[in-house]
């Protein structure tokens, strides 16, 4: 894909307009009565939105979705819970789930050789990870944030997926096809953004940025190292050694020359050294062979139509 044309940033472009709309919507829900004043027609708008939008190069409604359902688990958490929640053990918890995800971003070497012999455990540790996270959380008490606040959450939780998408996405071996299909890549990985505390989400932005220049920057040195694999041994040959020189043809005669040719030449020489005109002299040796070949056929015509005696 040609990150250059414009067109390819046009899904992310839709997408963050669709977003800054369900924010609005989300804020004209009137306090204390999010489930059944405004959230569940959401949900219905959001469903149509991912029944009628085509996927292009990701699944933007599936960012949608996860905004959408951490402001629903916000208001859980705020009026449903009943247990009191403990700050160092929920900040423990967290923080150890976003160290997780940045390491899963950074993608280094031993991570990654640990996850390619488990092709399962490349979908089920981040997925569980996140399951685990937003479900015992959901049991205790936190107060509801201010809407802005929700709203800077969802739009640094899609700006990152974008982020995400173009620098590592588009770039796996599995291609654009596999990414349109599988949203829960970005999603698991970038979700302590809209579900830890405050503070956390704060450090936990930054530390995704470098996550993915680090991501970005070992991708390159793994192209330059598979070119020069390929191409340096060629160039190193080329260099170091002369090419073979080539096999010399066998000796053959020199080709015979031509009679009629080789008298002209001979003419042309002659009248060349006497100081005459080379081209005339050309010129009425080839009259005199066309006049002699002329008269050779005349008489072998002759002597064949001739009757015998």
């Amino acid at each position: 894909m040609d990150l250059t044309l414009a067109v390819n940033y046009l899904p992310a472009c839709g997408c963050l307009i669709r977003l800054i709309m369900l924010m609005l919507a989300i804020a004209m829900v009137p306090p204390g009565d999010e489930i059944l004043g405004g959230y569940l027609a959401i949900a219905a708008v959001l469903y149509m939105d991912r029944t009628l939008t085509h996927k292009i190069i990701f699944d933007g409604n599936a960012i949608l979705m996860a905004v959408f359902f951490a402001n629903t688990h916000a208001v859980i958490r705020a009026s449903a819970s009943s247990m009191r929640a403990y700050p160092v053990i929920m900040a423990v918890g967290h923080l150890l789930w976003a160290c997780g995800c940045t390491l899963l971003i950074a993608d280094p070497p031993q991570i990654r050789q640990a996850l390619d012999k488990r092709v399962a455990g490349n979908k089920l540790i981040p997925v569980s990870a996140m399951l685990i996270t937003i479900v015992i959380s959901a049991y205790f008490q936190c107060e509801l944030e201010p809407t802005p606040i929700r709203a800077c959450r969802g739009l640094a939780f899609t700006l990152l997926a974008f982020a995400w998408i173009y620098v590592i996405g588009i770039h796996s071996n599995q291609g654009v096809g596999y990414l349109k299909e599988t949203s829960w890549q970005f999603i698991t990985r970038l979700a302590p953004v809209l579900y830890s505390p405050l503070w956390l989400a704060m450090l936990f932005c930054p530390a995704i940025i470098w996550a993915l220049a680090v991501h970005h920057k070992s991708r390159l040195k793994q192209q330059e190292h598979s070119s020069h694999y390929q191409y340096a041994p060629l160039l190193q040959v080329s260099t170091d050694h002369d090419p073979a020189p080539a096999a010399k043809p066998p000796h053959e005669p020199p080709p015979i020359a031509d009679p009629p040719q080789a008298s002209t030449g001979l003419a042309t020489a002659s009248a060349a050294a006497q100081g005459e005109d080379p081209e005339a002299q050309h010129d009425e040796e080839l009259f005199r062979q066309a006049k002699q070949a002329s008269a050779a056929a005349r008489s072998r015509h002759t002597e064949a139509f001739r009757p015998q005696g």
